[in-house]
């Protein structure tokens, strides 16, 4: 019966460091495909608005966040260990994760060659207009 009354507790007022304190942390994985491409979003059970340390592929690189979720992209394929600690506080949690190589690798586009492509283009539309607008000019001028 008291687990019925702390669960609505727990939707109402939000998970905070108490409830952390009795329950612990927990890391839960979710994978977008965005493009072609996979976007892990890692989410620590803990308070939003709290600081986390994590370690996204357990090679000791930590990045912090301000709140309970982070996202990566382009991850290495393998076999990884994401740990987070909640700031100022001994809570951590670690969950291990598999990255798959994307089907189709992100295409990376030319950017000079397109820049260069329409800067031609544009000198050439410019160009058309001024002989238009010449020749124009030349027939209303009597011979």
């Amino acid at each position: 019966m008291t687990e019925f009354f702390a669960g609505l507790f727990i939707e109402d007022w939000g998970v905070n460091e108490h409830t952390v304190e009795e329950i612990g942390l927990e890391i839960t994985c979710e994978v977008l495909s965005v493009n072609g491409r996979s976007v892990y979003v890692f989410t620590v059970s803990g308070p939003e608005h709290s600081e986390y340390i994590w370690d996204v592929l357990g090679d000791g690189v930590l990045r912090t966040s301000s709140v309970n979720k982070i996202v990566s992209a382009d991850l290495p394929p393998g076999i990884y260990t994401v740990s987070v600690t909640m700031d100022g506080t001994k809570h951590s949690a670690a969950a291990e994760y598999t990255v798959i190589q994307d089907e189709k690798p992100p295409v990376k586009k030319n950017y000079y060659w397109t820049a260069a492509a329409a800067g031609l283009a544009a000198a050439a539309g410019a160009g058309v207009a001024i002989r238009r607008r010449n020749n124009n000019h030349r027939d209303a001028i009597p011979p």
